[in-house]
């Protein structure tokens, strides 16, 4: 049994031949049944029993720059090892979503009724103790990040404002030395002086 052989061809099989794709030259070549199967066989890794002349027609083939070696070695993304440091060391930002209810019904709102995909509007909220939990959380991975940001979203979450208070209070014991921000998501009806 030899190695399978890695190369980026896909052999096809239809009602009217046989075929290979060469993704290295991105080509569909029609190929007859017997080079099929030995490609086939080189792919597993199988050996073909009758393979010489077959095998000449395939060394032909690469000649002319098909069914070559795979010039991939790896696909990643560049930045992959970067990755696990920033999301154990440097979020930039978390959304605690508070509440799922709104003071509104719009019909526009991608959680109305009238919403095929998304959730709708419920009474789900989120208590203080897991919004403190997450920003112990939010702590412990941004280490590395001196300008944090804590938004707060819904619904409508100004729904929850006395919440909001306690939660920035704690927000800004638990980062204090950062330059801690924090945003929100609102359609501004709740708004009052005494609020901003």
């Amino acid at each position: 049994m030899k190695e399978a052989v890695e190369m980026l061809v896909l052999p096809i099989k239809t009602l009217l031949g046989h075929y290979i794709y060469d993704a290295n030259r991105n080509e569909i070549l029609a190929v007859s049944k017997d080079l099929f199967n030995y490609i086939s066989e080189v792919q597993a890794g199988e050996v073909c029993p009758d393979s010489y002349k077959t095998d000449q027609e395939f060394q032909l083939l690469q000649s002319c720059g098909y069914c070559c070696d795979s010039p991939l070695q790896d696909v990643a993304y560049p930045s992959i090892d970067l990755l696990k440091v920033k999301l154990e060391r440097n979020l930039r930002m978390i959304t605690l979503q508070l509440t799922q209810s709104c003071n509104f019904r719009c019909d526009y709102c991608i959680y109305s009724e009238n919403s095929l995909y998304n959730r709708t509007h419920s009474h789900n909220s989120m208590s203080v103790s897991t919004a403190k939990h997450a920003i112990e959380f939010f702590k412990m991975h941004s280490i590395d990040n001196p300008n944090p940001v804590v938004a707060f979203y819904g619904g409508e979450p100004l729904l929850r404002f006395s919440e909001i208070k306690l939660i920035t209070q704690y927000a800004e014991q638990v980062f204090e030395g950062k330059h801690i921000s924090f945003r929100i998501t609102t359609n501004c009806s709740l708004l009052s002086e005494d609020m901003v």
